[in-house]
């Protein structure tokens, strides 16, 4: 199948970007992320019907908290938790 197909190769070509191909030297794909990522979720998140919303704030929360914890112990976790919730708080 086509679409199969050229999700295998958008994989690759991510995970060459990402570092993980010899072909790059440099990760450019986290530092793009970190600056477009909310960009783009300020322009998709309003097109989003209202109901499905919270559903998808949360799966990024959690996915992103999950992520941006690994390798943390479990001291640090709590402690970036907090840190996340205290930021929320204040915006």
């Amino acid at each position: 199948m086509l679409g199969s197909e050229g999700q295998g190769d958008m994989m690759g070509m991510m995970s060459k970007m990402m570092g993980g191909g010899k072909e790059a030297e440099t990760p450019m794909m986290p530092q793009m992320m970190m600056e477009m990522m909310p960009k783009c979720l300020s322009m998709i998140i309003p097109k989003i019907p209202k109901e499905k919303r919270s559903d998808y704030a949360l799966e990024l929360v959690a996915t992103i908290i999950e992520k941006a914890s690994e390798g943390l112990s479990e001291e640090e976790k709590v402690e970036f938790v907090a840190k996340v919730v205290e930021g929320l708080k204040s915006r």
